[in-house]
């Protein structure tokens, strides 16, 4: 990244931010959330047809996307101030297939609780993405390097992980049969009920701040706003997805009439986390410009600003992303709907009187810092007592 920021400027990840920021509401429709409830059935034959669910779901949906962003890409995306990445539709596509992809099989390898693996893959998309971002950077392909790139990272991973379960997979094709994949669709449809409008909001409340940014103020800010969220995501991409998926499946394994054990278990989860964030976290609140302009250079000394006051959301943020998978478990997929309208309303309102106060760029984000550290300390506080206390 220090080597990125030195070949792209502020307004090159500023379109990085919203290119990755469509692709991440656009991808989990594609399977409708099927592929969450993959390391749920204790049989693989059930399972690997509800593999086939989400594979025959991706195809059909993959393909209405692909005619649409390419018979109607321009004023598609112009309807949601996306106009820039008209050129770039193609990248959309494949970003949004390749990420599915990758999504259907690291949940696969999520039920086998091969956490080496995907761990492993999860650096390697973002070593061989950062790898073409350079080499496209160096040789001055302008923002698509960064686009191109992140394709990489998000897709990148998928054939070892098809590799790895290959075998299993033929082994297991021999069960699926459409009447059980019409039966399996109908007993988890809470998923496409509720987690693909949650989903929707939650990638939305996620992307929304560096859109409206962009709205507010010059794409300079959006740019260093965007590193900022991009650094910072960083650890929780790697170090906390790992986590989250490593105790979705050791408490899939456990399953709902061991909810004191899981309750245990996540509570531990939490404290670790909470007690490993906390240095990196004062670091970085009290050394955020200096450190960013040492590593990213002088110009991205307001990104490091920035990441200073959001320091403190990382710390919640790292302790409540992992556990809230653990709605699934119970099919409480409502309570994850109710949660994501929550934080999409509280975003959207703040932004909306900003709009209206005229503060600075640090007056919003030192108020979306407040809203998101009590959002992610109420968010675990109500998975933790709906583990503990409610009945499903």
């Amino acid at each position: 990244m220090p080597l990125l920021t030195r070949l792209y400027d502020p307004e090159d990840f500023g379109l990085m931010a919203v290119f990755t920021g469509l692709v991440l509401m656009i991808t989990p429709v594609l399977t409708l959330r099927y592929v969450l409830a993959l390391p749920l059935p204790r049989r693989d034959g059930t399972a690997m047809n509800l593999m086939a669910l989400s594979l025959l779901l991706l195809l059909a949906l993959g393909g209405v996307m692909s005619l649409l962003l390419w018979a109607f890409g321009a004023p598609l995306l112009r309807l949601m101030s996306m106009e820039a990445l008209a050129p770039w539709w193609w990248l959309i596509v494949l970003a949004c297939l390749g990420g599915a992809v990758y999504d259907l099989l690291s949940y696969w390898a999520t039920r086998r609780r091969a956490y080496k693996v995907i761990a492993r893959t999860s650096v390697t998309q973002q070593l061989l993405g950062n790898l073409v971002k350079l080499w496209l950077g160096a040789v001055a392909f302008g923002a698509g390097g960064l686009l191109i790139g992140q394709v990489v990272a998000t897709s990148g991973g998928s054939m070892t992980l098809a590799r790895t379960f290959w075998g299993e997979f033929r082994q297991a094709r021999r069960h699926v049969r459409l009447y059980r994949i019409r039966q399996l669709a109908r007993r988890y449809v809470s998923f496409p009920a509720y987690r693909v409008p949650s989903q929707f909001l939650l990638i939305f409340a996620q992307q929304f701040p560096l859109i409206g940014m962009a709205y507010l103020y010059e794409p300079s800010v959006a740019g260093q706003f965007s590193l900022a969220l991009t650094t910072l995501a960083l650890p929780l991409g790697l170090i906390g997805s790992s986590m989250g998926q490593a105790l979705f499946a050791e408490a899939c394994s456990l399953g709902m009439t061991n909810r004191d054990r899981i309750y245990i278990m996540a509570k531990q989860v939490q404290i670790r986390l909470f007690l490993v964030s906390l240095l990196p976290a004062f670091i970085l609140f009290m050394l955020g410009p200096e450190l960013f302009s040492l590593f990213f250079g002088s110009e991205w000394r307001q990104a490091g600003t920035f990441a200073a006051i959001l320091a403190v959301v990382t710390v919640f943020q790292f302790t409540s992303a992992p556990i809230i998978q653990l709605l699934n478990i119970f099919l409480d997929q409502s309570t994850f709907l109710l949660i994501s309208i929550a934080r999409a309303l509280a975003i959207v309102v703040l932004f909306w009187a900003f709009q209206y106060l005229e503060q600075d760029a640090y007056g919003l984000i030192f108020g979306y810092s407040l809203i998101m550290t009590s959002f992610y300390i109420v968010v675990s506080l109500v998975v933790m007592f709906k583990i503990k206390y409610a009945k499903f």
